[in-house]
This record gives C-alpha cells, sequence and structure tokens, in this order.
C-alpha cells in the first residue's frame, strides 16, 4: 500500500514539473517569435521600441521589478570644521583637506552635567564635553577665543586658556 501512494505521488511531481517547463518554454518560444518579427523591421527606431516592448512583456511575464526611479538629491551636508564628526558621508579626499585645527569664539556655553558643557561657537557648530572636567577647570565663557585642534583616532581636544585640553565631539 505504501508502495503504491509514493508511486502515485511521484508520479504526480513529475507531471507537476513536466508542465512547469512547458509553460516556461511556451513563454520563451513566444518571445523569441516576437523577437524575429522585430529584426524585421527595417526602421531602426520602430525595431528599437518593438524590442523594449518585448522584453518589457518578458519583464512581466517573468515577475521582474522595473528600475526604480531616481531618488532626489540628499540635502547638502553640513560645513566647517569637524563636520565630519557628524552623520554623513565624507570622500578621503575632502578631509585631507580640513585644517588640523581651528580657532572660534566661544558664542554660548551652557553647562549639561558636572563637568559637561556644551559651547555653541561663532559660527554657529556646537561642541560637547566628552570628558567631564574637575572643579578647578574654569569652563569656557561668552566671547572667549578656544582652540580645537584634532587628536587621536578620529577625536578632537579643545584648548581654553592654557588649562589641561579637553576631548570634545561636534553635535551640530
Amino acid at each position: 500500500m505504501n508502495r503504491q501512494i509514493i508511486t502515485a505521488l511521484a508520479a504526480l511531481l513529475l507531471l507537476a514539473c513536466g508542465a512547469a517547463a512547458t509553460a516556461q518554454g511556451t513563454d520563451y518560444e513566444a518571445i523569441v517569435r516576437t523577437m524575429r518579427q522585430c529584426a524585421r523591421i527595417a526602421d531602426v527606431p520602430a525595431r528599437v521600441a518593438c524590442y523594449d516592448q518585448t522584453v518589457g512583456a518578458e519583464r512581466l511575464i517573468s515577475g521582474e521589478a522595473a528600475p526604480a526611479a531616481p531618488t532626489a538629491a540628499p540635502p547638502p551636508p553640513p560645513e566647517g570644521f569637524g563636520a565630519e564628526a557628524l552623520p554623513r558621508r565624507v570622500e578621503r579626499d575632502e578631509r585631507e583637506q580640513e585644517p588640523d585645527r581651528v580657532e572660534a569664539q566661544v558664542r554660548a556655553a551652557e553647562q549639561l552635567g558636572p563637568g559637561v558643557f556644551l559651547l555653541t561657537l561663532a559660527d554657529g557648530a556646537q561642541w560637547q564635553f566628552v570628558d567631564a572636567v574637575p572643579f578647578s577647570y574654569s569652563p569656557p565663557r561668552p566671547g572667549a577665543p578656544v582652540e580645537i585642534s584634532r587628536a587621536a583616532l578620529g577625536s578632537f581636544q579643545l584648548r581654553y586658556s592654557g588649562q589641561r585640553p579637553v576631548r570634545v565631539k561636534r553635535i551640530r
């Protein structure tokens, strides 16, 4: 009994595979026939249009997706010193042209936590202390000059009024 069931299932499976192969062969043969008809057209633009229609029909039959429409251009990336620390794609050539340090004036200084400050510079860039500074550290005041320079592993250091450098990261 089991042998009969297995034989019947195998026969059904072979019939199903054969039917699918025949259906694919029919579609292929129809496309080849259409392309041969297109090849007989003497006018080049009309022949190309015929080929395009044939390929478009094949795409619909095979279920391929149409090519995606081009997307809109991305917004312009932020500019200025330390902008590469912000999330965006930066080309290597662009990084090599950036300065190693910048001097700027502080427009505003805000304390975010004990020893952690957010500085807004005159150009609008915002830098936050990564490491908390001790209570004895005198934070930059509005109008004070600061120097931000590149440090190891893509980080930045802020120097102010002869005090020890502080690691900072650009926020905006």
